[in-house]
């Protein structure tokens, strides 16, 4: 045992400075001292973490909608043979690049999203980009779908964020068939039932919440969220049509076995030759693709 003459202690054989020393040394180096306080209490680790509010989910779908339209004007019509005009604006069909392109917008705005809910955003990464393979490619029909029919009611054009389209009769036998599918399945629904911007959002957290895929990692809170989306939806549905807003809740709530149905064909059109191939993508999509 030594002994500090400095502040008459004693200093162990292992250690060359006494506690005061060490203190001294602290605070030389700029630590501040505001003496002892009380530990901060923890959160229960069973309270439940607060759910995005309708109108915050809202607010970041019409900023991305927002941006969408920046990208489409700087869209450019290299083949006016290519492009259609719509009440006086003119759209281009859709080439490889553009799909590439309409892909990344939607998988980083889903992920985006999806990241609101605390329950989704603290899942490991393996988790997150099981659930958002099936999420991803969902969030981007309810987007696609919403736009294709405000655009038109014509039966023949699928929209794609950036305004250009993918027409139902392709040269490309599988991708007409594919998008033809989209339209009568999606896009005229969506018309048919004036499917407005709230309700793309409640059928997004709906479809993130109840993933219909085998071995789906569980979510934390799902089935509390579900519920108080149904809620929100059911609210909504009565506000808008007092009349029969029960049967607008129905009609509503199938779509989501629509999306599921669309998800699947997406994939199985990534396995076909042409624009939708999985060879054709990028690192980044294929990732997301193959989960």
């Amino acid at each position: 045992m030594n002994r500090c003459f400095i502040h008459d202690a004693t200093v162990s054989d292992d250690t060359r400075f006494c506690q005061g020393c060490r203190f001294e040394k602290c605070l030389n180096a700029g630590m501040i001292y505001k003496g002892i306080e009380k530990p901060l209490d923890l959160p229960d680790s069973d309270t439940p973490a607060p759910i995005p509010k309708l109108q915050d989910l809202l607010n970041i779908q019409n900023n991305q909608w927002a941006l969408h339209e920046k990208y489409a004007q700087c869209r450019t019509f290299p083949e006016p043979a290519g492009s259609f005009k719509i009440d006086e604006k003119l759209y281009r069909r859709a080439d490889q690049s553009d799909i590439n392109l309409c892909l990344h917008i939607g998988f980083r705005n889903a992920n985006n999203w999806a990241n609101l809910f605390e329950s989704f955003k603290t899942l490991k990464s393996r988790d997150k980009k099981s659930v958002m393979g099936e999420f991803g490619i969902a969030f981007l029909l309810v987007d696609q779908a919403y736009k294709s029919a405000s655009i038109t009611d014509c039966k023949s054009f699928w929209f794609l964020p950036n305004h250009t389209f993918l027409c139902s009769e392709s040269q490309e036998r599988n991708q007409s068939k594919f998008v033809n599918s989209l339209i009568q399945s999606l896009k005229v629904p969506f018309s048919n039932l004036q499917i407005d911007d709230v309700e793309c959002v409640i059928l997004k957290a709906l479809l993130l919440f109840s993933p219909s895929f085998p071995r789906h990692p569980k979510i934390q809170q799902s089935s509390g969220i579900v519920q108080k989306f149904m809620s929100h939806l059911m609210s909504y549905s009565v506000e808008k049509c007092p009349e029969n807003g029960e049967i607008r809740f129905g009609e509503v709530i199938l779509l989501l076995s629509s999306i599921r149905c669309a998800v699947k064909s997406f994939y199985n059109q990534t396995r076909q030759c042409g624009n939708f191939n999985i060879d054709s993508f990028d690192n980044f999509l294929r990732n997301c693709f193959l989960t």
